[in-house]
């Protein structure tokens, strides 16, 4: 804890931590993780886990960095493909999905939508660039100048404060706030899953995402970007729908 903001602290511990579990291998999924390895554990197996779809370190720093580790892995094959670039040798990336723990979706307490009649949109994630909330919010405000129906968006999710004010400010200016609900941090994943029609998720990057694989597996219809692994779930469960990334109009009219 704490190792982002103070690497010698983070260093220190992490050394203290190796001399006391005495680990056999290593598996890191993070940059940093490789790096105090190398210096803390250096005749330690050494395997990496990638979790994303792209890659926003340096290039040549992150091929020098992950090629110190011994076997690699991606969440997703998109995840494992973009990884393979940057490998070195004869070494290639395997997949394994992401999982979920199916106790976590046994609901304990169902309780009944907050209106029958309407239909219930729900999205989860931290409020942040990734997720890309702006072009959801403009699909919602194209929905309400289209669509006859009833419908009411819910997002689960809590993070940067800029945007979380620019989202509440179109949200204000549009007059969408009979339609659009921030539920800010919530421990109730399942039941909010649960309770909705449809899981939507705008991202603009992903590698596997949790809250897709928690929604299909509840049987919750998703929308999606077509980024990361998110269509490779899609294809599998044939549960839902993917669309272009930044495309308001696909997304408003699926």
């Amino acid at each position: 804890n704490g190792s982002r903001r103070n690497v010698f602290k983070g260093g220190l511990d992490f050394k203290k931590a190796v001399a006391k579990f005495k680990p056999d291998c290593i598996h890191s999924h993070l940059l940093s993780g490789i790096i105090y390895s190398k210096l803390c554990a250096y005749s330690k197996p050494l395997v990496y886990t990638h979790h994303n779809a792209i890659v926003d370190t340096n290039p040549a720093l992150f091929r020098a960095i992950i090629n110190r580790c011994d076997d690699f892995i991606g969440i997703s094959k998109i995840c494992a493909e973009n990884l393979n670039k940057y490998i070195t040798g004869n070494r290639k990336c395997s997949t394994i999905y992401n999982a979920i723990d199916s106790n976590r979706l046994r609901i304990k307490n169902t309780s009944s939508p907050l209106v029958k009649d309407d239909i219930k949109l729900l999205a989860i994630g931290c409020i942040s660039k990734q997720k890309n909330y702006i072009q959801m919010l403009e699909a919602v405000l194209k929905l309400k100048e289209t669509f006859a129906g009833k419908f009411t968006l819910r997002i689960a999710g809590e993070g940067d404060k800029g945007i979380t004010n620019a989202l509440l400010d179109f949200v204000n200016k549009n007059d969408l706030s009979d339609y659009v609900v921030f539920l800010g941090n919530r421990r109730d994943i399942p039941e909010l899953l649960e309770q909705a029609d449809i899981f939507v998720m705008s991202s603009l990057w992903e590698g596997l995402p949790i809250a897709l694989l928690e929604a299909q597996c509840l049987g919750v219809p998703s929308i999606v970007t077509d980024v990361g692994g998110c269509k490779e779930v899609i294809d599998i469960t044939n549960g839902g729908l993917v669309v272009s990334v930044n495309d308001v109009k696909d997304l408003a009219e699926s």
